[in-house]
């Protein structure tokens, strides 16, 4: 269903899987769309979908430091 509607809208820049169609696994097929050219992608989404990163080795100060931004342990589980 995903690729039929591709084809159908051929020169639509779709920026997001949802838009192509909502069917199961349309996440998958979105970036296997995107990579033998069916569909066309935002350059953001592009740079993504190719796993390039803003910002690329500087970290941010965001919850994915499992240390927290301080460093060391927090909450009731650093109790033990």
């Amino acid at each position: 269903i995903a690729f039929e509607r591709a084809i159908e809208s051929k020169d639509t820049v779709f920026s997001r899987p949802k838009e192509i169609a909502d069917v199961r696994g349309v996440s998958y097929s979105y970036s296997l769309l995107w990579r033998f050219g069916v569909i066309r992608v935002p350059a953001q989404v592009e740079d993504k979908l190719r796993g390039e990163k803003e910002n690329e080795g500087e970290w941010d100060g965001g919850s994915n430091d499992p240390q927290g931004a301080a460093g060391g342990c927090r909450g009731a589980s650093c109790d033990l």
